[in-house]
């Protein structure tokens, strides 16, 4: 909440002492005529708090961030439940730890969340619900071991340069960042190894 008074804050404070001495005097004054005074005195604390001219803090004041776009593209080959995360715990959780931790220090942005095991998949289009953003990272589930091919952290770049450049197009004054979270391991049998470097512009 901010306030920019139309007249100083002693001066309005001043004025609004005044008229309400004399209200509460006429008050004493008059006591058949108690319910007019009182409703003076209500109009008069009305008008002082309009004075004062409340209003909703912007963003940059609150700490939002409403021009950032941020996309999460997470590992979920199946590497990803190797315990060994703080300990003892899968890799996956320390993944849903830092994705988490991430969204609450950039309030206002929005957020897509995406996965790749085999192929990659929109978990979460871009939002700005943190409330379903957490949802969906909370929900994190690996590939089925069954169904696994290998694993390659350069599978995205593709779909990540079409959905960046398409934004970038439409929005071209929003802010993007990219966090790909991953063990690291390549075990394709196909060679995936388009690089990163086309995204650099886009972020």
């Amino acid at each position: 909440m901010t306030f920019a008074p139309i007249v100083g804050w002693w001066a309005l404070a001043a004025v609004t002492a005044v008229v309400l001495a004399l209200c509460i005097g006429g008050l004493r004054r008059a006591p058949r005529r108690r319910l007019a005074w009182a409703r003076r005195a209500m109009i008069v604390g009305f008008l002082a708090a309009l004075a004062a001219r409340p209003g909703a803090a912007d963003a940059e004041s609150t700490g939002l961030v409403t021009d950032l776009d941020v996309y999460f593209v997470v590992d979920r080959t199946a590497s990803m439940v190797a315990e060994d995360y703080d300990g003892s715990h899968p890799r996956l959780d320390g993944v849903k730890a830092d994705l988490l931790a991430v969204t609450r220090q950039l309030p206002g942005a929005r957020f897509s969340l995406l996965g790749y095991d085999n192929e990659v998949q929109t978990l979460v289009p871009l939002t700005s619900d943190a409330n379903a953003v957490a949802a969906g990272i909370r929900v994190l589930n690996p590939e089925v071991t069954l169904y696994s091919t290998g694993s390659s952290p350069r599978l995205p770049v593709d779909w990540l340069e079409e959905k960046l450049r398409a934004a970038a197009e439409q929005e071209p004054e929003r802010r993007r960042a990219l966090f790909v979270v991953a063990d690291g391991e390549a075990t394709a049998t196909e060679q995936l190894a388009d690089p990163f470097d086309p995204l650099a512009e886009l972020i």
